[in-house]
């Protein structure tokens, strides 16, 4: 959005898009990368909470390809989800729970009942529940985004927490995902949550960026990815490094790819 400009607000205004502006948010939250954008979510859902329609809570990355069928929520679900891309600050369903995850669960009464596995979609570990901020497909009415909003400010305001953060930049970067992570499984019924499938949140070019085990090099079958800031500076041949149908690796050089930097 920074990037693009008055042209494009323009563009979106003109195409019947609605946007909102989130008001500061207290300096002790400053602090932490993407606050605002739990309290983005948070309006979202509220303004939409007596509509009785579905919310999809998106990075600004997402691209479509195709419908997204899987964003229609069967009945009795009320949040489908991904995984983190990878475990990061995670943990291993193996591994013993360390002070930070510790905190953050004693901070928001977390039930270790409550913890069940899922696999990470880069390199296939399985972690303990870790659920990816950048792609929710939610039921306004149940609230799950402004219970985040009412954990988050539990969590950055803890000193033990700050400290840990401050060690580890990766635990202040994703500390907002960690309270999202706590309101999914304290806030929603198993039943309510769905994993969608591999198709959606699809990570292009993840292992250039990140590491992991698996290639996310493959078009054909996808319904939205996610490129980060890969096209930022791509690299030169990273159109033969995409497959499937061409005019899908076409539309990504017309209107995402920048000419890559010189070296």
């Amino acid at each position: 959005m920074a990037e693009s400009g008055a042209p494009a607000l323009h563009e979106f205004r003109d195409l019947g898009i609605a946007m909102e502006t989130v008001g500061e948010v207290e300096e002790d939250a400053a602090w932490y990368y993407y606050a605002r954008k739990v309290f983005a979510a948070a309006q979202a859902e509220a303004d939409l909470a007596e509509t009785g329609e579905t919310l999809a809570w998106l990075d600004e990355d997402t691209v479509f390809l195709q419908e997204p069928a899987e964003f229609n929520l069967p009945e009795g679900v009320s949040l489908g989800y991904r995984p983190v891309m990878h475990r990061n600050i995670g943990l291993r369903v193996e591994d013993r729970v360390d002070s930070f995850w510790q905190r953050v669960f004693d901070d928001l009464s977390v039930s270790p009942a409550t913890l069940f596995p899922m696999v990470t979609p880069s390199d296939g570990e399985t972690i303990r529940p870790y659920i990816n901020a950048g792609c929710l497909i939610v039921s306004p009415d149940r609230g799950l985004l402004r219970k985040w909003a009412e954990y988050w400010p539990i969590l950055y305001r803890d000193p033990d927490l700050r400290r840990m953060c401050k060690a580890d930049i990766r635990k202040r970067i994703f500390l907002h995902q960690v309270a999202l992570t706590c309101a999914f499984l304290n806030h929603l019924r198993p039943d309510e949550r769905l994993e969608l499938s591999s198709r959606i949140n699809y990570p292009i070019f993840f292992k250039e960026m990140f590491g992991g085990a698996r290639e996310f090099d493959d078009l054909t079958d996808v319904t939205t990815f996610r490129h980060e800031s890969y096209f930022r500076d791509p690299a030169p041949d990273w159109e033969d490094r995409l497959k499937g149908p061409a005019g899908r690796i076409d539309w990504i050089r017309t209107h995402i790819a920048r000419k890559p930097v010189e070296r």
